[in-house]
């Protein structure tokens, strides 16, 4: 199994602090890196990263990461075609 699994209550908890973020006057940043802390922590992983799809340059850019690792944190893109992030937007984007 990928991850351990979570509580229920667990679950709530975490989309309870993530709806209350996107209802308030945060920057999208500081939700989008809520979101990933908040996700990192239900699944009890110490890396978690939110990729956005860029339209117009066909790309996938890391909006938001939580890491361990300096060299991680710079500027990743991703091509359409590249990736296993991208096998997965493959299967849903047909």
């Amino acid at each position: 199994m990928l991850y351990k699994k979570t509580s229920y209550k667990k679950q709530i908890e975490a989309l309870s602090e993530i709806s209350q973020a996107i209802s308030s006057d945060q920057y999208l940043d500081d939700i989008l890196r809520l979101i990933v802390t908040v996700t990192a922590n239900v699944m009890d992983s110490k890396i978690c990263s939110l990729w956005i799809l860029d339209e117009k340059e066909r790309v996938l850019k890391i909006s938001a990461t939580q890491t361990m690792s300096e060299e991680y944190l710079k500027e990743r893109t991703l091509k359409l075609g590249e990736g296993v992030v991208v096998m997965w937007h493959s299967k849903i984007n047909p």
